[in-house]
């Protein structure tokens, strides 16, 4: 039930509880089980028209239903979302579809590096909402959803 957080330098450290995955010993059950999919890149503004996403600016992405192996009943998603060629530092928030923006970021990056980390995102119809506070390219790679209603 511990972890351990080593950093190189001085620094305060913020570790959120997002969730847990269980194991084989967990009682069978339709809601909140980890589907794990084949890692796959779902989205990628990088390789579409008017891209990148401007500052300021939220759009909704679908990551489930039709051709995608994520059904579109599914409650949550895993993630690994990324920011690449940033006019500058900022943030990106992913949320539900039909929810309000967070109070946090999903992933802080800094002018031209590209930046990834992990997010587990509750889905809305499918489609999550990713806001932007200064232009960036944004990826979405998928490795899981959640079962369960949204």
């Amino acid at each position: 039930g511990t972890i351990s957080v080593f950093t190189s330098s001085a620094a305060h450290i913020i570790v959120d509880v997002m969730g847990y995955i269980t194991n084989d010993a967990a009682p069978v059950s339709g809601a909140g089980r980890f589907v794990p999919v084949t890692p796959n890149r779902y989205y990628d503004s990088r390789t579409l028209p008017g891209a990148p996403h401007a500052a300021g600016s939220t759009v909704a992405v679908q990551l489930a239903g039709g051709a995608l192996p994520v059904p579109i009943g599914a409650a949550g998603i895993s993630i690994n979302l990324t920011s690449d060629q940033a006019a500058g530092s900022g943030f990106i928030s992913v949320y539900p579809a039909d929810g309000a923006p967070p109070a946090t970021s999903s992933l802080n990056f800094t002018a031209g590096t590209a930046v990834a980390n992990a997010s587990l995102v509750k889905l809305s119809a499918g489609a999550l909402n990713v806001f932007v506070n200064t232009t960036t390219h944004v990826i979405i790679d998928v490795n899981g959803y959640f079962t369960g209603t949204q």
